[in-house]
């Protein structure tokens, strides 16, 4: 949550009201800032594998993270 409030503070006057730099016409699962805030928390805590990453969010945290998105759309986005 820390680095999605900040993410939105530096970014207010580039994102939209859905919280994305971009219009998407069908509506994300994540927004932009949700998908930078993901990128952002996994540095600190050593996990630079983003296949290490999602395995442990679907495996361990599936109930904070329903709308989870595949990890080929994360990374086109």
């Amino acid at each position: 949550m820390i680095f999605l409030d900040i993410i939105k503070s530096v970014f207010k006057s580039s994102i939209n009201t859905d919280d994305n730099f971009k219009f998407y016409p069908r509506k994300p699962k994540l927004s932009d800032c949700d998908i930078l805030a993901l990128a952002l928390s996994a540095e600190p805590i050593e996990i630079d594998s983003e296949t290490y990453l999602f395995g442990k969010l679907k495996k361990d945290y599936f109930e904070q993270f329903p709308q989870l998105i595949h990890r080929s759309n994360f990374n086109l986005r």
